[in-house]
């Protein structure tokens, strides 16, 4: 019995026609997956670049949360420990600045007003008077003092 090439080759083309389906099918669905399952580790890395930005940019404040339950939660936490770490290191370094400071600007005082009283003592090395007025003024400013006499 002979039968036509069409009907001889429909199962097979039905097949075909099912796995292409499949195929397709299992195209998309791969898309669907990959750009669901990168976007889900994209938003965590944006989330840590941010947080780093505003560290880097000196927010110390910053604090990344990130609920992954993987290595990138645990990089946020070491980013959220050295931010406070870099605060406290900031907040000391600027204490020891300030008091530095102030030990320099007393150091830089007394040379200064020593500086005061020999100019003066040069300028007018008979007045006496002038000199003893200088060497008070410049110890009323040395020891922080309102006003000063002498007996």
């Amino acid at each position: 019995m002979e039968q036509p090439k069409s009907e001889a080759f429909s199962s097979l083309y039905a097949s075909l026609w099912r796995s292409a389906y499949l195929l397709a099918g299992g195209l998309v669905l791969a898309a669907l997956a990959s750009f669901v399952f990168a976007r889900r580790w994209v938003s965590p890395v944006r989330a840590l670049q941010a947080g780093a930005a505003r560290i880097a940019a000196g927010d110390l404040d910053t604090t990344i949360a990130l609920h992954t339950g993987d290595e990138l939660e645990s990089l946020g936490n070491e980013f959220n420990r050295m931010s406070a770490k870099l605060k406290d290191s900031y907040t000391t370094l600027e204490a020891k600045v300030e008091e530095r400071t102030q030990d320099l600007t007393e150091a830089l005082d007394q040379p200064t007003a020593m500086a005061e009283v020999l100019n003066i003592i040069s300028r007018s090395p008979s007045e006496s008077d002038k000199v003893l007025v200088a060497m008070m003024r410049v110890a009323v400013s040395l020891l922080g003092a309102d006003d000063g006499y002498a007996r």
